[in-house]
């Protein structure tokens, strides 16, 4: 998507245009898993343009999971992320791998990830679904919606 497409919102969280029908059905599902899934979206990542430290205090990180996070995130993706780093500046592949480690290290009991493997390449993508394995989280993958 086009720089032109992203809209701002409250804290600057940078997230996708999306028509009414894709709308209703990640509202659906936020109905439906809301209150006890902790819900990720591949198709519209949504990440703060603040800070990687910013972002990781929102998920309750201590310093050490975020360092984690930092170090898994540069192994998967080649790029380097600092605790100053903007998170504006990740491709839409590299914000869903944010996202994940995130949510993985959260303290989130219950994951739901839809459409999240759609803009990773392939040895990316079986990094984190290694991830999700390894992780004594409930963890939920739909694909295609």
């Amino acid at each position: 998507m086009t720089r032109e497409s992203q809209i701002n919102l409250l804290t600057k969280p940078t997230c996708f245009k999306v028509s009414r029908e894709v709308m209703k059905t990640t509202l659906e599902l936020l109905r439906e898993f809301g209150e006890e899934w902790l819900v990720f979206d591949g198709k519209r990542p949504c990440v703060t343009e603040a800070a990687a430290h910013e972002e990781c205090c929102l998920y309750g990180l201590s310093e050490d999971e975020e360092r984690h996070v930092l170090t898994l995130f540069e192994e998967i993706s080649g790029q380097s992320l600092t605790r100053v780093s903007s998170l504006n500046e990740l491709s839409g592949g590299q914000k869903v791998i944010f996202s994940a480690l995130l949510a993985l290290s959260s303290r989130a009991k219950n994951l739901l990830f839809i459409n999240f493997f759609l803009a990773l390449h392939e040895s990316k993508k079986r990094r984190i679904e290694e991830l999700i394995r390894q992780s004594p989280k409930t963890i939920r993958v739909i694909e295609d919606v």
